[in-house]
């Protein structure tokens, strides 16, 4: 592939070139294995998946929200508090399915709920409690255990 003086001027293509050769630098100067990739190409998907999906325009800001909080959450506890150096790949690739699982069964019984009484709004509000709640709830002992891990 030839690169022209106009793709090093496009920003997008630059910085698809620096993302891409983002595995190399780490494999050569960080020490990052296999692992690493992984979760690297993993992150592009959940992006791509974002970018080009079918989300509704209303919906977007919402799902822009909830990504920025797990962002905010991943490097306030994984990076600048060291939850990494103590994380194992296998911990940390089942730790999301307990929360994805509650979801699952908060939504499907939201929707018969909300079927059978035939209005969203009173639901609605239970279920954003609830969800907040069990978010808060969830996100505390993951992290306290993760900083017991830590320390010990």
């Amino acid at each position: 592939m030839k690169l022209t003086t106009k793709d090093w001027l496009d920003v997008p293509v630059t910085a698809l070139l620096a993302a891409n050769t983002a595995p190399l630098f780490g494999v050569l100067f960080l020490g990052w294995d296999a692992f690493y990739i992984v979760v690297l190409y993993w992150a592009e998907n959940v992006v791509i998946g974002y970018m080009y999906s079918v989300i509704p325009p209303q919906v977007r800001l919402a799902v822009l929200a909830l990504f920025a909080s797990h962002g905010v959450s991943f490097v306030q506890n994984y990076l600048l508090k060291g939850e990494y150096a103590a994380a194992k790949p296998n911990e940390l690739m089942g730790s999301p399915y307990g929360r994805v699982v509650v979801m699952h069964i908060a939504i499907l019984t939201g929707g018969f709920l909300t079927m059978a009484a035939g209005s969203p709004a009173p639901l609605l509000l239970v279920l954003v409690a609830l969800k907040t709640a069990l978010d808060i709830n969830l996100h505390n002992r993951e992290h306290k255990k993760a900083a017991a891990k830590a320390q010990s």
